[in-house]
């Protein structure tokens, strides 16, 4: 699928066939009309209604390239939302979008998905999260849900976003909540992260309590400021001894970090 023109979205687009899908933006832009109800599920899904079963080999392959998603305001959807699949993002632009609502809406939110986003550009964003990993949701839904999903950032720029989290949420500017991966190679630059309440854990990367294997590698964390209960740049909260959290050859920069419980530079 090749874009001809710039799209304003009126209504939810779903992807959920098996099979390999390429959407090729061409460089143009993608909007959502002023006053457009999404419902309760993101503007664009992918895999959405499949359930959330993840084999070991996905049958539903989606890759997003070449795009800029501009000028979303909306206060109960994510502007992305993946489920159930394998989604590559690559090249793609998010910037002057605004996704609040009760809970820690996100640009991107995926769910028992392996996705990779790469080359991209996530920046002046006011929302819950600027990307959701979360399993949760799936545990949530299926309760004897068994997650393989795995999650790859690579060589992206995180700028000027305004991140703040709900009441019973953490802030970040990348949360993740279950999967293993990497994020590598990326730059988090001039963020501000911050939750409206006390008990709100902030950090400019959250990794959740029931995290899986995941490793930070040469990314730089620049004049981010980040105020919240228990704040700190890295905010790291394992269960498991058997799990590990991996940072290494990352660069920190100018950093502020304000926690009305805790402040550190990394939080464990």
């Amino acid at each position: 699928i090749v874009l001809l023109d710039d799209i304003t979205l009126t209504a939810p687009v779903r992807l959920d066939k098996e099979g390999t899908f390429t959407i090729d933006g061409a460089n143009h832009t993608i909007s959502v009309a002023e006053g457009a109800d999404f419902g309760a599920d993101g503007c664009l899904c992918f895999g959405k209604g499949g359930g959330w079963t993840l084999a070991e080999t996905p049958k539903k392959i989606f890759t997003l390239e070449n795009v800029t998603f501009s000028g979303f305001t909306t206060d109960i959807n994510d502007v992305i939302r993946a489920e159930g699949c394998t989604l590559t993002i690559d090249n793609c632009t998010f910037t002057d979008n605004i996704v609040t609502g009760a809970r820690s809406k996100a640009v991107v939110l995926t769910s028992g998905t392996n996705v990779t986003i790469q080359n991209s550009v996530f920046e002046k964003n006011t929302c819950g999260l600027c990307i959701d990993f979360n399993t949760q949701i799936a545990l949530d839904a299926i309760p004897s849900y068994t997650d393989k999903s795995t999650i790859t950032v690579d060589n992206c720029l995180f700028e000027e976003n305004i991140i703040a989290g709900a009441e019973s949420d953490g802030a970040g500017v990348i949360y993740v909540e279950g999967p293993a991966g990497t994020i590598k190679n990326s730059n988090f630059k001039k963020n501000t992260i911050g939750g409206a309440w006390n008990g709100v854990c902030g950090g400019v990367i959250f990794m959740e309590q029931n995290l899986k294997d995941l490793i930070v590698k040469n990314c730089l964390f620049e004049e981010n400021t980040i105020s919240a209960g228990i704040a700190g740049v890295l905010f790291v909260g394992l269960v498991s001894t058997s799990n590990q959290a991996v940072c290494t050859e990352n660069a920190f920069v100018g950093n502020s970090f304000t926690g009305t419980k805790i402040s550190k530079g990394i939080v464990l």
